[in-house]
Parts: structure tokens; C-alpha cells; sequence
């Protein structure tokens, strides 16, 4: 006598294949919106203040700003600290590097706290937070 085992029928097994197929496109959906949005936020930055202006690091021992200029051209840009009312500007050359001293500052910057730096240039107005080394 041959012992026959029950299996799942085809509709069954259809509509379990139909659920994990579901299930896989929208947890692709779900993480293809974040990638792409983090992506947008990335490249609305670059061109913000019309050039690839990003501010790299604070320091708060000498309240010295670094600035990279990704942009095909010369950029002069006014820094500031608002939280201390440091000021500064400097020249940076285009794919470098610069930095400045901040001046004016109505009390030191603490290494480890946060600060807002804005950087200003003739196209616009860069902001990012940093926290001071």
C-alpha cells in the first residue's frame, strides 16, 4: 500500500507566492523613498549658494572655520557664528580647501558644543551645524 502525503494545493501556494512578491515590492518601494529622497536633499545642498560650497569643521581653540570649495571657480565667502557673533572671511580656490580665523567673538567657542556656521557667499547662503573640536 502506498502512503500518499497531503500537500498544499496550487491556489495555496499561488497565493503565498502573490503575498512574499507583494511584501518584497513594497519593502523595495519603502526603502528606494528614502534613498532617493536623502539623495534629493544631498544634491539641493551642492547647489545651494550656486557652487559646491561645504563647511568641513569648527574649531573652537582658535574659532577657526574650514571651508571646501567643490566648484569650478573662485569663491570669497563672508563666515559666520551667529551664536557668538564671530565673523571672518577668506577667498577659496576652486576643488580646495581654505579656512579663517573668526574675529569679534563675544566669548570663546567650548570644544564639544554646537554651533551654527553660515557661510555667505555672492550667489548665496550656506548653513550647517557643527559641533566645535
Amino acid at each position: 500500500m502506498v502512503n500518499y502525503k497531503k500537500a498544499i494545493s496550487p491556489v495555496v501556494a499561488t497565493a503565498l507566492l502573490l503575498v512574499v512578491a507583494v511584501v518584497a515590492v513594497v519593502g523595495f518601494q519603502s526603502w528606494f523613498a528614502t534613498y532617493q529622497s536623502g539623495i534629493n536633499v544631498k544634491v539641493e545642498q551642492e547647489s545651494v549658494a550656486g557652487s559646491s560650497i561645504y563647511i568641513e569643521r569648527l574649531e573652537a581653540t582658535n574659532g577657526v572655520v574650514y571651508i571646501r570649495n567643490n566648484a569650478q571657480s573662485e569663491v570669497t565667502v563672508q563666515v559666520k557664528v551667529p551664536a557668538n557673533n564671530c565673523t571672518g572671511s577668506m577667498t577659496v580656490a576652486s576643488k580646495s580647501i581654505n579656512s579663517t580665523d573668526t574675529t569679534g567673538c563675544s566669548s570663546a567657542l567650548e570644544a564639544g558644543k554646537t554651533y551654527d556656521v553660515v557661510a555667505v557667499t555672492d550667489s548665496g547662503v550656506f548653513q550647517a551645524t557643527h559641533i566645535a573640536r
